[in-house]
């Protein structure tokens, strides 16, 4: 079992965030559960790297989604796409040997990146410019589960309402020059959309135990009495629905914010 908490503060009330989330590892699934911002009702997910499945379970409601991470549902088109287009200024500085962490060595990098954020919907389109300032504290035991690396994959994978290739093209670049596992990170990320002073937000991410244990198969399986359904064969109709006025409003709603034109 693996957890980590991810810590955010833009200086801007209400922006200070902070959540925690847990990995359980058997064989080639992961399940990962979060608290805190964006954790709801106990959902928790299922990854199987063998199947190339992601399960969703959502016990309040007693439903089961499946979906696939190998390729886009069929017939989805996201109503949002965001796409990251890299500086030439990339640089990553060794650090020297860093302080263990849970009992593990780790090297310390810094690493500067610059990147154009390209979104759009529909007919509309921006574009925002960010710049991070990286320490990062690696591991080269491979015995520690890289829970950040799923979450990412996670993180990537298109929805009707999303698309968006920044977590795969980030994690890109760096591994061309960084390997191991992560076990720490603080990051000063500066994001401007074009007007005024950019937004400078201050996060850290970090592994807070590692822990070896015996594992319940049951925490993998459906529950009995779910109801189980295929989001891949649901796609033409979820993409359908997702065409609805009420869903293309509010994809407009989140492309204001995400350009910084407020919600008008």
């Amino acid at each position: 079992m693996i957890s980590t908490t991810t810590w955010s503060d833009s200086g801007i009330p209400g922006h200070d965030v902070t959540s925690t989330t847990r990995g359980e590892l058997l064989g080639a699934k992961l399940r990962v559960t979060s608290s805190g911002v964006g954790a709801a009702f106990g959902n928790y997910i299922i990854l199987d790297s063998a199947a190339s499945t992601i399960t969703t379970v959502y016990p309040k409601g007693k439903l089961v989604l499946t979906s696939s991470w190998s390729k886009p549902a069929r017939g989805a088109s996201p109503l949002i796409t965001m796409e990251a287009h890299m500086d030439s200024g990339y640089t990553v500085e060794d650090l020297g040997r860093g302080e263990p962490i849970l009992g593990h060595t780790t090297h310390r990098y810094s690493e500067t990146l610059g990147y154009e954020l390209r979104v759009a919907a529909g007919s509309d389109t921006c574009r925002r410019h960010r710049r991070i300032v990286t320490e990062l504290w690696v591991t080269p035991d491979t015995r520690v589960p890289d829970i950040e690396a799923a979450t990412k994959r996670l993180s990537s994978l298109p929805t009707p309402m999303l698309g968006s290739d920044v977590t795969r093209i980030l994690a890109e670049k760096r591994g061309e020059k960084i390997q191991g596992v992560l076990l720490k990170r603080t990051s000063t990320i500066h994001d401007s959309a074009g007007h005024g002073d950019p937004v400078v937000t201050h996060a850290r991410w970090e592994v807070t135990e590692v822990k070896h244990a015996l594992i319940d198969p049951a925490d993998f399986r459906v529950p009995a009495g779910y109801k189980s359904e295929d989001i891949r064969k649901l796609a033409p109709r979820v993409d359908s629905s997702m065409r609805s006025a009420a869903a293309l409003e509010a994809a407009k709603q989140v492309f204001r914010r995400m350009c910084g034109q407020g919600s008008a």
